[in-house]
């Protein structure tokens, strides 16, 4: 019977140290916007296209005060200048 009552003691400790574990792990912040839609473009892009048809080319300057050219287009319903990327690799860390 004290084999049984030892037995159930580490299972019920290593429980409570799972639980444990989990009650402090951080959640993984969702990729891009609320209900995982892309995030919103930056009021910066918007402004480049205003009064412009998707397809034009514009640009407008970064918060790092460099100057980001590229196709005014759609997106999330919001017409915004999209990036020209290099050729090919993805976009530059920040």
């Amino acid at each position: 019977m004290r084999i049984h009552r030892l037995g159930l003691s580490a299972v019920a400790a290593a429980w409570l140290a799972l639980a444990a574990v989990a009650a402090h792990a951080q959640p993984v912040p969702p990729q891009g916007g609320p209900g995982g839609q892309p995030p919103a473009p930056p009021p910066e892009a918007v402004q480049a296209c205003e009064g412009k048809a998707a397809g034009a080319q514009a640009s407008f300057n970064g918060r790092d005060g460099r100057s980001i050219s590229g196709v005014c287009e759609s997106q999330n319903g919001v017409l915004a200048v999209r990036p020209a990327r290099g050729a090919g690799g993805p976009p530059p860390q920040r």
